[in-house]
């Protein structure tokens, strides 16, 4: 549970299942969350889900939240309060890291959610762009199975990746849906195909 400001200077790493529960009126902020395979973040709001969290990074490759270099990409639900996160260059805003690896899964039930994808290709929900060192595979991860259900999003990819969907040349752009009864407000200007 978050009360009041907190800023962290370093990634966080979420090891099996952790939720996060934001007061209202708190603010979370962070270098980035690494959420890999195998492992669930949860954002909660209170009933006025005016409590924020904020992950904006530097680093070339690293999603503002979601997977690690070189690995798949979690699970990530978001039910409520204001997430923003955010990538300098390669990465997705949330999802996966640069070039490789899968973007993991997405889930939004609610609250308001911005994304932004690195400038080198990120999307804004989905994979990561170019890593230069990464000569293994195509160019960019690939994105994430995406359910946006609920609350209010907007998705920004970088450079030519979509708002949501893969990075950099993959062609693998995971899955997108609204779920029974979505009732989200969604801006995106690009869902990948």
């Amino acid at each position: 549970m978050v009360d009041g400001s907190v800023d962290i200077i370093d990634t966080i790493t979420v090891e099996g299942d952790v939720r996060l529960i934001l007061c209202d009126g708190a603010k979370l902020t962070t270098k980035n969350i690494c959420v890999n395979e195998d492992n669930t973040f949860s954002v909660y709001g209170q009933s006025g889900n005016t409590g924020s969290l904020t992950s904006r990074i530097s680093h070339n490759t690293a999603p503002g939240i979601g997977g690690g270099r070189f690995k798949n990409g979690g699970n990530i639900n978001l039910y409520g309060g204001i997430v923003y996160a955010q990538r300098g260059k390669e990465g997705a805003g949330i999802g996966g890291n640069a070039s490789c690896g899968h973007g993991g899964t997405v889930r939004i039930y609610g609250g308001t959610v911005t994304a932004v994808g690195g400038t080198e290709n990120g999307a804004g929900i989905g994979g990561g762009g170019w890593d230069q060192s990464y000569t293994k595979g195509p160019y960019g991860g690939n994105g994430a199975d995406v359910v946006v259900r609920g609350g209010i999003v907007t998705a920004t990819g970088g450079g030519s990746a979509p708002s949501i969907g893969a990075g950099g040349s993959s062609n693998n752009h995971g899955s997108f849906s609204t779920g029974e009864n979505g009732s989200a407000v969604i801006f995106a200007s690009a869902l990948g195909d």
